[in-house]
């Protein structure tokens, strides 16, 4: 829900994405999806093709994205399952039916207690990567928490910001700028992936009153720490976002905008470089939260325009990397409507929140509702109408 920053370089290696439909109606893969780099404000591929990214989120609770998939059948491959006989086929049935939908980008939650301490994880990772990139699909790996408890997204990941078993496994800074080594060098062979350093880091937003001058500045250099430590790796693309709220109060109250607005982020001299992509999450207002939620055109565009993401998006490449909706929601799905539409006028990439929520079935975000087939919620059938109609 959040504003955030999205880095992306070049990586060396080349290859194109291209996928057939077989007699049976499923995808088959015929080679891995090309390295991006930025050209302007202009996402390409290693033949200087625009790519638009578009696609889904993927929600977890324990931080594992290999272990809980929706499959055709209906049910769920659980943590206590096979991974070569059952996670493996689960995850090829949803990445051929997200590019049945023309989907080439999925991002997923992790953990830094899986990488750290899960036996096989990391090899899990690099084939769930492979599987992708087969069918032209780019994965976006982000550390959504420390430890696997959910909820226990902490806003920062180290402390003082951190809970005491979040502190067990990255103790400072320095422990989190060795786990993103750790990481790049288990995918700097992989050409379809992109690493984002940490989710929605806010800091201690709702107590100190000065959360902006401390823990957007401590965040900011711990991005350049981590961004310094993966380039002697490796030229993945490199996702790091800073934010909050912004991208859910349509309408205000503004009170703090100066300190938020995109520009802000975008043009913050600590994280610049070649190849970069800035990203927000972007969700409707809720009334509950007391804010003053507007769906029409003419109030996304003068939203687009407040935030500064009008004036970014004319100069640098952007990608929404969470668009939200809610499914049965009238007030949410015209939002969304109307945002996707501003969003494509604009040649602006999105990944939409959330593919699937097996384990919360009631969720409300979901694209596929739980079941069997893959059946599209309402949310899901506004989504795949705009990606369907995407040509590159």
């Amino acid at each position: 829900m959040f504003m955030s920053l999205l880095f992306i370089s070049t990586v060396s290696s080349t290859g194109t994405a291209t996928t057939t439909i077989g007699s049976s109606g499923t995808i088959v893969a015929t080679s891995t999806a090309s390295p991006l780099h930025v050209d302007g404000n202009q996402i390409k591929d290693t033949n200087g093709k625009t790519v638009y990214l578009r696609g889904a989120n993927f929600f977890l609770y324990s931080g594992d994205p290999t272990k809980i998939w929706l499959t055709n059948s209906g049910t769920v491959v659980g943590i206590n399952d096979d991974w070569a006989t059952q996670t493996v086929p689960a995850i090829i049935q949803n990445f051929d039916k997200m590019k049945s939908y023309n989907f080439n980008c999925f991002r997923i939650h992790t953990s830094a207690q899986n990488w750290l301490q899960s036996p096989n994880y990391v090899a899990h990772m690099q084939e769930l990567a492979s599987l992708a990139a087969e069918r032209g699909i780019y994965v976006i790996f982000d550390i959504y928490c420390i430890s696997n408890a959910y909820p226990n997204t902490c806003y920062m990941p180290y402390p003082p910001y951190s809970s005491a078993a979040d502190v067990l496994l990255i103790p400072n800074e320095q422990a989190f700028v060795d786990l993103w080594a750790l990481i790049a060098n288990a995918m700097k062979n992989q050409p379809n992936v992109l690493l984002e350093v940490y989710n929605e880091p806010v800091g201690n937003y709702r107590t100190d009153s000065n959360w902006f001058q401390t823990d957007y500045n401590a965040m900011m250099n711990t991005h350049q720490k981590c961004i310094t430590r993966i380039r002697q790796i490796t030229d993945l693309p490199i996702i790091v976002e800073w934010g909050y709220t912004i991208g859910v109060e349509l309408a205000g109250p503004w009170t703090w905008a100066p300190s938020v607005k995109m520009n802000v982020f975008a043009d913050d001299p600590r994280v610049q470089g070649t190849n970069i992509i800035y990203t927000w999450h972007w969700y409707e207002g809720n009334p509950q939260r007391n804010q003053q939620p507007l769906n029409s055109v003419a109030d996304i565009d003068t939203y687009m325009t407040f935030t500064g993401l009008t004036d970014v998006a004319s100069r640098k490449a952007v990608l929404a990397t969470e668009l939200g909706g809610v499914v049965g929601n009238a007030f949410a799905l015209t939002w969304m409507n109307n945002a996707l539409n501003a969003l494509i006028a604009k040649g602006i990439g999105f990944i939409s929140w959330v593919w699937t929520a097996p384990l919360m079935t009631n969720h409300g975000d979901e694209l596929i509702a739980t079941g069997p087939n893959f059946v599209l919620t309402d949310k899901g059938s506004i989504l795949t109408q705009k990606t369907l109609s995407i040509t590159n």
